[in-house]
């Protein structure tokens, strides 16, 4: 896979800023042997076969320990492949990046010591993507998560799962629901507009629907003025 133009002028802005000299190599797995580009193993000078043995490499650039630090490319042929590219610091991605995963998962981002963090797109092998904030390696702020195209919800989430606040949840059927979510579930008034254009102000309790109302414009205009799905 290709990287995206967007991310390839990200990766030319955000060179290392160190002092310190870095070196360019190419490094090559086998199993757990490292071996030269010639597949020569680097333990015992012995000469090793590849046949149905997993392989990976790494090559870019190094610091004096030695460590993956700087530009670099890592890919493996386990399962789907993986594949690896972008800053790394100290051994572990840090900056811009992005991952190919065996099961066919993608990031596109920004990390922090080897984590997911920051602002990043993350797209899933069955479709399922997000778009949005990460913490710790996982769905944290601000986001969208697409279940489908046409289904998705956008809000804050804390710790990988949609959260507490105000959100809108789009329905593949082309509802609309804009109001408060505790824990995902809709939760406290909203306004709910369906595919015609019919609007509805609602109260939910905890994913439950307790009460509808259809209203016109203006009552629209003044619901959204006085945030009544605050209350």
């Amino acid at each position: 896979m290709q990287l995206s133009n967007q991310l390839l002028q990200k990766l030319n802005t955000l060179r290392p800023k160190e002092e310190e000299q870095l070196t360019n190599v190419v490094q090559n797995w086998l199993d757990i042997k490292r071996v030269s580009p010639e597949g020569i193993d680097q333990t015992n000078n012995r000469k090793v076969g590849a046949n149905g043995e997993h392989k990976s490499r790494y090559e870019g650039q190094v610091n004096k320990k030695g460590q993956w630090h700087g530009y670099g490319k890592y890919t493996d042929d386990v399962g789907l492949g993986r594949r690896e590219e972008g800053y790394w610091k100290n051994g572990l991605k840090h900056g811009q990046a992005i991952e190919i995963c065996h099961d066919g998962q993608t990031y596109e981002g920004e990390w922090y010591k080897g984590l997911r963090e920051g602002q990043g797109t993350l797209i899933e092998a069955n479709g399922v993507r997000y778009i949005g904030q990460w913490r710790h390696g996982k769905f944290h702020g601000q986001g969208t998560l697409f279940y489908t195209d046409e289904e998705k919800f956008i809000g804050e989430f804390k710790e990988g799962q949609p959260w507490k606040g105000y959100g809108t949840y789009i329905f593949e059927n082309n509802f609309k629901y804009n109001g408060f979510f505790d824990y995902g579930r809709q939760h406290g008034h909203c306004i709910e507009i369906s595919p015609n254009g019919e609007t509805f102000i609602e109260e939910w309790k905890e994913g439950v629907r307790l009460e509808n109302k259809k209203i016109d414009d203006t009552q629209i205009k003044e619901a959204y003025k006085r945030r009544i799905m605050i209350g």
